[in-house]
């Protein structure tokens, strides 16, 4: 899917990133190439090649997963940007936990996702632990509700979920 990583790199420029370069697999390259005249658009050849591109010191900020999509592939690009030790940015593509059913392909479940998060914040729990915990709770809300889900109806799914994971804490009770 490259018109989620041609918004992203747009958007990045139009905010004042002074150079924006979009590593794209060969077999696309000639898509990106074509439609984005302000970004340097370099053609990767695999994950060996795309670790060599990520040894150019000037990348001091990495955007890993829009459009990607969930695979090996994307899971060693993680990796290899991670070993970066630069900023990184990580698309869902890029964060897909094994309890992300394809119902969250909905428009607004983002938006769902990180009104997850500020609630977890707002009870004390730390910024990571939220952002991991509000990416299962939304998963499993997803699962739960199943066919026909609309962003909506995620908030709602999840009091069972909730029920489901305090029961073990509980000592299975009801």
């Amino acid at each position: 899917m490259t018109g989620a990583s041609r918004l992203a790199a747009r958007a990045a420029l139009r905010l004042g990133t002074g150079v924006v370069t979009l590593a794209a697999p060969k077999s696309v390259w000639h898509v990106y190439a074509a439609s984005l005249i302000s970004v340097i658009v370099k053609a990767v050849d695999g994950i060996e090649d795309y670790k060599k591109q990520l040894e150019d010191k000037r990348h001091n900020a990495l955007l890993v997963g829009p459009g990607a999509g969930v695979g090996k592939q994307t899971q060693q690009a993680v990796l290899a940007a991670l070993a970066a030790k630069c900023s990184i940015v990580l698309d869902f593509d890029a964060i897909t936990n094994v309890n992300a059913p394809p119902y969250l392909a909905t428009a607004g479940s983002g938006d769902v996702l990180t009104g997850f998060i500020d609630g977890l914040l707002a009870q004390g729990l730390a910024p990571f632990e939220s952002a991991a915990a509000a990416v299962l709770l939304h998963g499993e809300a997803a699962t739960e509700f199943g066919e026909g889900l609309i962003a909506e109806d995620l908030p709602e799914a999840l009091p069972p979920v909730l029920k489901r994971l305090q029961a073990p804490l509980d000592g299975g009770a009801d």
